[in-house]
């Protein structure tokens, strides 16, 4: 008779990234914000634009991995055509893509993040922040 053993491992991780969402006016859609960047509502007119910067920042002690931002059109708006900017630690792996009404980023860099020898993408070190700014013009 033979035996087989059977190992069940689960990893928790206590790793905490924060996130912040702020918008600003840019009246004429040229990727330059009119106004500070603010949490509270921000007012525009049909044909201008509102320019959205996400930040997220790694505040835990411990690395995190497979960090993605995604984010989507709020309605009668569509993305203006520039292009999102993306800063991220150097030299910074990451990506952005806009489908439809939906944005979605990678943001960080290769690292063995679990000392396996094998390398996850998108991580952010502790401490490390990624910033998204895209704009959506109002119809």
């Amino acid at each position: 008779d033979s035996v087989s053993k059977v190992t069940d491992r689960t990893t928790v991780a206590y790793a905490r990234v924060d996130l912040h969402k702020l918008g600003a006016l840019d009246s004429d859609c040229n990727f330059v914000a009119d106004t500070a960047y603010t949490d509270l509502q921000v007012q525009a007119e049909p044909g201008h634009c509102v320019l959205w910067q996400i930040s997220l920042t790694n505040a835990s002690s411990q690395m995190v991995c497979d960090v993605n931002i995604k984010d989507a059109a709020p309605d009668f708006t569509t993305f203006f055509p520039t292009p999102p900017s993306l800063i991220q630690p150097s030299p910074g792996s990451g990506s952005c893509a806009i489908s439809g009404i939906e944005i979605g980023c990678t943001v960080g860099n290769s690292a063995d993040s679990d000392g396996d020898g094998n390398p996850e993408d998108f991580c952010l070190k502790s401490g490390e922040v990624s910033q998204l700014t895209f704009a959506v013009q109002i119809n």
